[in-house]
């Protein structure tokens, strides 16, 4: 007896390629798909995830990314990088950099990231199978990796009123910048996170031009969340000749040997001028 299953024709579908496609001499601008699953009338609603990882893939991390977003891009869907390593059991610098880099270049394409693993789960049981074999944030006594919760935790939109145009972070003056075009359609508001205890010991600054665009800000009660809801002026939508642009910056007073020095720069976006002020840190 057939049985009609019904869909929720709302929901992101997520699909993905084998994930070995740049390893063994197999070339990493084929993934065998030509378009997304069920045809392109699907492609609003699907989501191509893929993974990276140094070793087993050998491609170069941004022709590797530039790769993948691309064929995303040519099936007219989302990119989602859904697997990298995040463990960091030694809590060595230099697994902190890299793990870094990889969620620079995911802010480089304006994608977001899941990182693997959060724990060994299974694999931490006698004779368990081993679903990774990392720690992932924590450490093997159970208590919480302390570098892998700050470079997790790093300042990010989740979510945007607009065009995202530039998402950027620097782990080592905790400087976060967007820049989109404003949609005063939405009636949602732009949503940041930034964490207090691993970046903003001391607080931070919000910074956003023009300052009209913007017709309302609230910080959620543990100071991690800001909201920005966009103007219903519609001079300001990014749709006319003069669009309008956002620049966000959270700057940190850190706790580690800082030293602080003023910094000008300038920024020219359709013709909107940005000035601020950065007080920087040396990062231990």
């Amino acid at each position: 007896m057939a049985h009609k299953i019904d869909n929720d024709s709302t929901r992101m579908i997520f699909f993905e390629s084998v994930t070995w496609t740049d390893e063994f001499n197999v070339s990493f601008t084929e993934t065998g798909f030509t378009h997304v699953p069920g045809g392109e009338e699907y492609a609003k609603q699907s989501v191509f995830s893929f993974h990276y990882y140094s070793l087993p893939n050998v491609g170069e991390l941004d022709n590797y990314f530039y790769e993948r977003v691309h064929d995303a891009y040519s099936w007219k869907c989302a990119a989602f990088l859904t697997e990298f390593d995040i463990s960091n059991e030694q809590m060595s610098p230099e697994t902190f950099d890299k793990q870094s880099r990889v969620m620079d270049e995911c802010d480089n394409y304006k994608i977001s990231w899941i990182g693997w693993e959060y724990k060994p789960l299974a694999g931490s049981l006698p004779n368990g199978t081993c679903t990774g074999c990392g720690y992932g944030i924590f450490l093997p006594n159970g208590t919480v990796n302390e570098m892998v919760a700050k470079v997790v935790s790093r300042t990010f939109a989740q979510f945007v009123s607009g065009n995202v145009q530039l998402i950027q972070f620097d782990k080592g003056t905790a400087v976060f910048k967007l820049n989109f075009f404003l949609n005063t359609t939405i009636t949602q508001p732009t949503v940041v996170y930034a964490n207090l205890k691993y970046w903003y010991p001391q607080g931070y600054d919000l910074t956003y031009s023009p300052t009209q665009a913007i017709a309302s800000v609230t910080t959620s009660t543990d100071g991690q969340y800001t909201q920005l809801f966009n103007t219903r002026d519609t001079s300001f939508d990014g749709t006319l000749t003069f669009p309008a642009f956002l620049f966000l910056v959270l700057t940190c007073f850190m706790k580690w040997n800082w030293k602080c020095f003023f910094f000008l720069p300038f920024f020219f976006f359709n013709s909107v001028i940005c000035i601020y002020i950065i007080h920087t840190s040396n990062f231990a």
